[in-house]
């Protein structure tokens, strides 16, 4: 769906809004807060902790399985399969990951048909489910369209919350601040989303003609991508834009992109994000960061930003 322009992206995108409609993402929030808890759980007592590792890949995964209505034992099994994905900048990784991608593959071929396995309440069945104009999904576009929601739901939402949380934990003040007035947690969502920009870049686009845009010269073919970092760090719509600010206001940035291809999932994200922040607060409100703020490295992932890990030292 990514890759489509219209008339077939509508048509696509048109079954997945009809699925994803009928949730109503403020009524998950007492599952996730659920989830975020049982995460919590297993670093009570705890000192130290990779955040990275520990809670924020697991959060986004266990809300999208629970989501698409994956039985509950396949959770840890997606986990498994998906985790040689996070290192896409090197070419071993990439290889060593495709049994993984391949596994998720035929197990959502097989669990996406009548019968075979997926809950009847979840997105999955959903979107099986779906017609516009008596049109419905086909099997590849259902797999498709599940292993998207994957990335959307899961990959970018991981990188918000480790990136936020290193935001927060780096600048002192703002952790102080929100943890006095979690009024706050709302705008706080949306200055991570422009300060960290966990999605740097759009997806390439192509010139259909020869046409001068900007005082360049493109040429038919050739390859286009807006720099969606570039744009939330743009100092004609945001006062210091290098400053990390919870309270900025207003926050116009492109973080979940514009028009058609404007993020499916950007209430989810905001949604998870803000409960994320809000049960480390009431749960660990002293927790520091383990390390210098220098120490703490990037993946080398092309239009990702991905912490490698995130060290904290853990206090209620």
């Amino acid at each position: 769906m990514l890759g489509y322009d219209d008339p077939e992206h509508r048509r696509l995108r048109g079954l997945v809004d009809q699925a994803f409609q009928r949730r109503m993402i403020e009524t998950m929030r007492p599952m996730i807060t659920d989830i975020t808890d049982r995460l919590l759980d297993r670093l009570q007592g705890r000192k130290d902790a990779d955040l990275m590792a520990e809670f924020c890949r697991d959060l986004p995964l266990a809300v999208i399985c629970a989501m698409l209505g994956l039985p509950e034992q396949d959770h840890a099994r997606f986990r498994g399969w998906l985790g040689g994905l996070k290192d896409t900048a090197s070419l071993g990784a990439v290889i060593r990951a495709v049994p993984g991608v391949l596994r998720v593959v035929r197990h959502l071929r097989r669990v996406s048909r009548p019968g075979g396995g997926a809950l009847p309440e979840g997105l999955i069945v959903a979107l099986r489910d779906a017609s516009a104009d008596g049109q419905m999904l086909s099997e590849d576009e259902l797999v498709s369209m599940i292993f998207l929601l994957f990335g959307a739901g899961q990959e970018t939402t991981t990188h918000l919350i480790s990136g936020g949380l290193f935001a927060l934990l780096s600048n002192e003040d703002q952790w102080r601040r929100l943890r006095s007035d979690p009024s706050q947690l709302a705008s706080c969502v949306e200055e991570c989303l422009r300060y960290v920009s966990p999605v740097q870049m759009t997806k390439p686009r192509f010139a259909t003609r020869d046409v001068v845009w900007q005082g360049r010269q493109f040429r038919r073919g050739d390859i286009l991508a807006g720099f969606l970092a570039a744009a939330n760090g743009d100092p004609a719509k945001f006062e210091d834009p290098h400053r990390f600010d919870i309270s900025r206001h207003p926050n116009p940035h492109l973080s979940f992109g514009t028009g058609a291809h404007f993020c499916l999932g950007f209430q989810l994200a905001r949604v998870e994000t803000a409960i994320a922040f809000e049960r480390i607060l009431a749960r660990f409100p002293n927790t520091r960061l383990a390390v210098e703020e220098g120490a703490i490295t990037w993946r080398r992932r092309l239009g990702i930003r991905a912490l490698v890990r995130l060290p904290v030292h853990l206090a209620a």
